[in-house]
């Protein structure tokens, strides 16, 4: 006998036969089976609970920030796409359509705060700067829309006008096609200054001169815009920002809903600012504004909203209603501006969308005493 078959007597291990291997994967086989539904529902159970406490952290994160150096980080993401010509675009949106690759921006981000952009004036840079943003990244993230033979540079996607490619991106405005000849370095370093192009929730100028604005007034619900959160800047809170690099955190958070998806590039969370003082002085002395939003869904403001005489001046109805409530568009307002008679089960408030914000508040909270909070553009009277 070998002094192998020995050791293996002497020891009580043997190797695994074929037939006892495959019978080991037949019972694995079936444990996954049985097992994977129970996990994935816990996984979705938890995304949403894992996501609230991420965002809870950056909050807490931003104001201990804030109370300690008296200002905001730098080396927030500016979450635009530059090109050479001098433009400034928002980066797709997730259509949600894994079929076509990847976008850029998370859908439910941008239904949420209809991102749109907005030149900087001189003033609101300087106002960012004093408030501590002295830098910003560029995401300058194209997306793989020229991967499709579909798409060339030049180009006009999105919502509006005439579109060559509808279902590719679900951006509030047009996007043109940046050809790779003009495209900018992803995480571009810029400082704010005049002509320099944001990403605003809801309302935006489309240059540091315009006295026009443009804003997305869709219909309600599910893609009303949140209250108090028009004519405020939205940054990305990235591993290059100061709250990483100042070692307050270890890294930038990602959200859990980013690693079950392929729909979008951008995974970090976000920084809602408060309305600038210079922002709202715009707001006032605006001579118009223009919904993105044409036709049937359209909602636009009240008559009074531009006229400093009215009592509704740069007034709207905010409307709150339970988290998690399934409405219909007209549900809570008609296409003539008149409330359902349902709505009177639910809370309003009037919100003031010209006036600032004080500098500390970068805090929007989507619910309060668990209701969801949406504007009401197209209601004549305030309550």
């Amino acid at each position: 006998m070998s002094v192998q078959r020995l050791m293996t007597l002497a020891t009580g291990k043997r190797g695994f036969t074929l037939l006892e291997v495959l019978v080991v994967l037949v019972v694995m086989g079936f444990l996954v089976t049985m097992v994977a539904p129970r996990l994935a529902g816990i996984s979705q159970d938890s995304i949403q609970t894992i996501g609230d406490t991420g965002k809870s952290r950056g909050e807490q994160l931003v104001s201990a920030f804030y109370k300690m150096e008296d200002r905001y980080p730098g080396g927030l993401v500016n979450l635009v796409m530059a090109d050479d010509t001098g433009r400034y675009q928002i980066p797709y949106a997730d259509n949600e359509n894994p079929e076509d690759g990847a976008e850029v921006i998370r859908f439910n981000h941008n239904n949420n705060h209809k991102f749109v952009i907005h030149y900087l004036n001189a003033a609101e840079a300087r106002e960012l700067i004093e408030l501590g943003v002295g830098w910003l990244y560029n995401l300058n993230d194209y997306g793989d829309i020229l991967d499709d033979p579909a798409v060339t540079a030049g180009d006009t996607v999105g919502r509006l006008g005439s579109v060559t490619h509808t279902g590719r991106t679900s951006n509030w405005a047009n996007v043109t096609v940046v050809d790779e000849a003009d495209q900018r370095p992803k995480m571009e370093r810029v400082v704010p200054a005049a002509g320099v192009g944001v990403a605003m929730a809801v309302v935006g100028a489309s240059s540091p001169t315009a006295t026009d604005f443009i804003y997305v007034g869709a219909v309600r619900p599910p893609s009303a815009p949140r209250a108090d959160s028009f004519g405020r800047i939205v940054f990305g809170l990235g591993s290059e920002s100061e709250l990483v690099t100042s070692g307050m955190a270890d890294k930038a958070g990602i959200t859990p809903i980013a690693t079950t998806t392929d729909n979008f590039t951008w995974d970090g969370y976000y920084l809602l600012l408060p309305r600038l003082e210079a922002t709202s002085e715009r707001l006032k002395n605006a001579a118009a504004f223009n919904n993105v939003v044409t036709g049937g869904p359209a909602r636009n403001l009240h008559a009074g909203f531009t006229n400093p005489a009215n009592a509704s001046y740069g007034k709207i109805v905010a409307v709150g209603y339970p988290a998690g409530t399934s409405l219909q568009p007209g549900q809570i307002v008609n296409g003539g501006g008149v409330l359902q008679p349902a709505v009177a089960g639910y809370a309003r408030r009037v919100v003031d969308l010209f006036e600032p914000h004080p500098s500390w508040d970068s805090i929007t909270n989507p619910t309060e005493g668990d209701l969801r909070w949406s504007l009401v553009f197209n209601k004549g009277s305030l309550p």
